[in-house]
């Protein structure tokens, strides 16, 4: 999870039920507030329903037979990639977001050990 954070990926999350022990994991060690946008957890039929009616426009319509679906995960990912993407670009027209995203100790750090990367 270093790895992901220090990598400047943001995203949303988003999970039915049990994705919710990966969201604590997720919180569970420093710098998530620079990777993630959004957690949601829409584990009614009808929360997924909604999301995945938002990207019908990338030929999914519907869960499938389950939640579980390959239809829902894909519907799923496609609606937390759309939901990133305005979240991005009102954090850009609002001036919230910047490249750099290294704190002062972080760099610090790294020019003491040697490593600029």
């Amino acid at each position: 999870l270093q790895k992901l954070y220090a990598s400047h990926t943001r995203f949303v999350y988003n999970f039915a039920g049990a994705g919710a022990l990966a969201l604590l994991r997720l919180h569970s060690i420093g710098g998530g507030s620079r990777g993630v946008l959004e957690a949601s957890d829409l584990y009614s039929h009808a929360a997924l329903q909604l999301a995945i009616s938002d990207v019908e426009q990338w030929g999914i319509a519907s869960l499938g037979n389950s939640a579980t679906s390959q239809q829902a995960a894909v519907g799923l990912a496609l609606h937390a990639l759309s939901r990133a993407n305005q979240l991005h670009d009102m954090e850009v027209k609002q001036g919230l977001y910047s490249y750099n995203t290294k704190s002062e100790s972080e760099s610090e750090s790294a020019s003491v050990d040697g490593n600029t990367s």
